[in-house]
């Protein structure tokens, strides 16, 4: 499934985003450590992902691809 809406962020939104990056840097300046324990988490998801990827990656292109030539329902 591909999906095509795009939507802006609010004001709000951006305003939480760029709040929670300086909180983070904060964090790691001060040496935190739930920032570090955040960041050993986000580490084990990229990992995690990057395993998914390298198992179906071939198998996604080929739906992709499928989808993208029009064969849609």
């Amino acid at each position: 499934m591909t999906q095509t809406t795009v939507t802006k962020r609010t004001r709000e939104a951006k305003k939480a985003s760029a709040i929670s990056v300086i909180a983070m840097k904060m964090a790691k300046d001060s040496g935190d450590p739930q920032q570090k324990k955040a960041a050993r988490f986000k580490k084990l998801f990229v990992a995690a992902k990057q395993a998914v990827l390298t198992k179906y990656k071939s198998r996604a292109t080929q739906e992709w691809v499928k989808e993208q030539s029009g064969s849609k329902k």
